[in-house]
C-alpha cells in the first residue's frame, strides 16, 4: 500500500469511522479489521498533514483539519457513486 496515496477506500474508511464514532464499528461494517483501518487513517493523516481524529473515551471524534476533510470526503464519494 502506497502510504502517501489517496483512494475513494481510504475516504470510505475515514466517513465511516466519523459516522459511527468508532474504528470498531467502521471495521465491522467495512467486513476488515481494526488495524487496517488504523494504518488507513493514518496514511491519511499523513496525506493531509494533520490529525483527523481523537479520541474522546471511547467515541472518535473529528478535529478541525478532520471536519473539513470529512466535508471533502462526503462530496468525492457522492460525485464517484
Amino acid at each position: 500500500m502506497d502510504e502517501a496515496s489517496l483512494t475513494l477506500y481510504k475516504l470510505r474508511v475515514f466517513c465511516e469511522v466519523v459516522e459511527l464514532q468508532s474504528f470498531t464499528g467502521a471495521a465491522a461494517r467495512l467486513h476488515t479489521t481494526q488495524p487496517a483501518l488504523s494504518l488507513h487513517m493514518r496514511s491519511l493523516e499523513k496525506f493531509f498533514g494533520a490529525p483527523l481524529v481523537r479520541q474522546e473515551g471511547r467515541r472518535t471524534v473529528l478535529t478541525e483539519a478532520g471536519a473539513a476533510v470529512y466535508r471533502y470526503a462526503n462530496d468525492v464519494l457522492r460525485q464517484t457513486e
